[in-house]
């Protein structure tokens, strides 16, 4: 029985001040409040993620990339040149004014990415933001400010181009315009000596006929540049029309401005476009040319010197007929550049309408416009939600586990040793009550167990007359049942038992009897149902407490330790009587019931030491009343 022995002096198994397994199911038990836990932090998680948990919205623009180069611009820059240009710090500044951002331009320009898409010509402008009606706003104003810079740039440079181009053509027109002065001399002189020979009809007549046919070949020349000017301005006024009317469609441009444009392309085809009218008088005007002029002219002598000169003169005319109509349209492109510069330094959507209504402005197309997305593209409320879910839970269930593990009552007999320092004699679960005192209790299960803890008990003090204190820490832990069903077990074992029932309540106990106290208590001791078990009632043993601990008790425990194998002695609790200290001098070992959540741990301790002070010699704990979720057996 020796390999049963537990001693105290020894390390414990765990170096956890608390059971584990004990402790797993105490918190099994406490599944109502976990559950509640769970369900305030998954509230709590739910709320923390609504309330600071974002969503974010992301919606682009697309642009579709189509350089076009003109006379009046240099030649455009590649895309992904064009890429970096739209997130420049002034065009962030202007986006910011415009939408009344008060973010910082590093946090907008964050929220702006542009990208050229794979395989293709298409430029994304997309804005990312919680907001998805000012994400669609900041896209969509970043590629109106982006165009909007594009067309000022391109005004600028056409309206260089066109102030070189105009002082050119200036002196070029001075040039024509001497040239032209100095043949008027000569139309002067070869007139003056023309007029010496007008006594030659013929060749007066040549003359004349010869002028006639240079003005008609002059004014056809005339008349046709003129209609080419006016079939190209017209050409040119139908695309803008064409280009007005679908971004009036999309609601990019104003229906006056539609309106005024319309009326201009009427009037030019008016003015280029003939009438059956028109075309009838033509005809006739055709029919009576060919009347006038033969169509083969009579050589004179003079008429190739004149033809020569007038032809000459004619050249130069045209000539500074078309650097007047170079220099007239010049002023007109002048004129449209100027409006369209003034347009573009207004604030709004005007300069953007303006520059999508001109192709030769930006190298883009418009493909898609930004609108506010409704499911987000990324949200962190449910990884908040849940992080904080979880934090709460943690929390929750790490309180309840506290709240466990400091309790200081006692679920289990393996808290015993780690948090009082005893060791486990055995372990019992609720005893049920016995008709009487001093019956066993017919449980074969828990009889197996009293006969083990006996057996543990006899290993630790196994000489013949042990005398054993039996006692508690607190009233009501079951010390009389213990002592009855431990003899009981004894008894079955062919030791002889003795078991002095020293639990008489002190308000009970009768005053001092000198005769009563020499007297031999041993004369007092009957025979129980128990085999081989003898009791002395607390009747016979009462008297007061100062006399526990004399001479007297001292001679009925040695007399009791001669008879009997084993003396049981059942003390009231030392925590709240000073019997079981005083008797504890007495004994060879001290055997303390410990009940589940009872007595707290301090309690249990301080009994412990007031049995120790008194120099008693605590074999163990037997911790009776397990709940069944705890019981572990002995």
């Amino acid at each position: 029985m020796r390999d049963l022995e537990t001693r105290s002096d020894l390390p414990p198994d765990t170096p956890l001040p608390f059971d584990p397994r004990t402790l797993c199911v105490r918190i099994e038990q406490r599944w109502g409040r976990l559950v509640a836990a769970t369900v305030l932090a998954g509230a709590v998680g739910v709320g923390a993620g609504l309330s600071w948990g974002s969503r974010e919205y992301e919606a682009a623009t697309m642009l579709l990339y189509r350089p076009t180069a003109t006379e009046w611009t240099s030649e455009a820059l590649p895309l992904p040149t064009q890429m970096n240009l739209v997130k420049l710090r002034s065009n962030l500044e202007t986006v910011g004014r415009r939408l009344g951002l008060n973010s910082p331009l590093d946090l907008l320009g964050q929220a702006i990415e542009v990208r050229i898409q794979r395989d293709s010509d298409l430029l994304a402008i997309m804005a990312r933001l919680d907001d998805p009606t000012t994400a669609a706003a900041i896209a969509n104003e970043t590629r109106d400010v982006f165009l909007t810079n594009q067309g000022r740039i391109r005004v600028r440079e056409s309206l260089r181009h066109v102030a070189q181009v105009l002082r050119h053509s200036g002196d070029q027109r001075l040039l024509v315009e001497a040239q032209v002065a100095r043949l008027d001399r000569i139309m002067a002189s070869l007139s003056a000596r023309d007029a010496r020979r007008r006594h030659e009809p013929g060749g007066i007549a040549d003359l004349g006929e010869l002028t006639i046919r240079i003005q008609r070949t002059r004014e056809a020349i005339l008349e046709d540049r003129a209609l080419r000017t006016n079939e190209a301005k017209l050409h040119q006024l139908a695309r803008e029309l064409k280009q007005a009317t679908q971004l009036a469609d999309q609601g990019m441009l104003a229906p006056s401005a539609l309106d005024a444009l319309h009326s201009e392309y009427e009037v030019q085809r008016a003015v280029t476009v003939d009438t059956e009218q028109v075309a009838a008088w033509r005809e006739e005007l055709d029919r009576l040319q060919s009347t006038v002029l033969p169509a083969r002219p009579r050589e004179t002598p003079s008429s190739q010197v004149v033809q020569q000169v007038m032809f000459t003169a004619t050249t130069l005319e045209l000539e500074q007929v078309g650097v007047d109509e170079q220099v007239a349209q010049l002023v007109e492109r002048q004129r449209r550049l100027q409006a369209q510069s003034a347009a573009l330094d207004l604030e709004g959507d005007t300069p953007a309408a303006v520059v999508m209504a001109d192709p030769t402005l930006t190298d883009f197309r418009v493909v898609a416009t930004a609108k506010g997305p409704v499911i987000p593209t990324r949200s962190n409320r449910r990884a908040l939600a849940a992080q904080v879910a979880l934090g709460v839970l943690t929390l929750l269930a790490g309180l309840v586990c506290a709240v466990e593990v400091l309790s200081s009552r006692l679920r289990s007999g393996a808290e015993l040793l780690p948090r009082t320092g005893l060791d486990l004699l055995g372990t019992l679960p609720v005893l049920a009550r016995q008709p009487s005192a001093l019956t066993e209790i017919d449980d074969a299960g828990i009889r197996d167990r009293f006969r083990i803890i006996g057996g543990r008990v006899r290993a630790l003090r196994p000489d013949h007359g042990a005398r054993i204190l039996v006692t508690s820490s607190q009233p009501g832990e079951g010390v009389s049942a213990v002592v009855v069903n431990l003899a009981g077990r004894l008894g079955q074992q062919q030791e002889r038992v003795l078991i002095i029932d020293a639990t008489l309540p002190e308000d009970s106990r009768p005053g001092h009897d000198p005769g009563r106290s020499t007297a031999n208590p041993l004369t007092h001791a009957t025979a129980t149902a128990l085999p081989n078990v003898d009791v002395i009632s607390a009747s016979a043993v009462a008297t007061t407490h100062d006399l526990l601990g004399a001479p007297v008790m001292a001679r009925l425990l040695g007399t009791a330790s001669e008879r009997y194998d084993v003396v049981l002695i059942a003390a009231p609790a030392a925590g709240s009587c000073a019997d079981a200290t005083l008797l504890s001098r007495h004994v060879d070992g001290i055997v303390l019931v410990v009940a589940s959540q009872v007595s707290t741990v301090s309690q249990i301790k301080a009994a412990r030491a007031r049995l120790e002070g008194a120099a008693g010699h605590i074999l163990g704990a037997i911790f009776t009343q397990v709940e069944p979720a705890f019981d572990t057996g002995t």
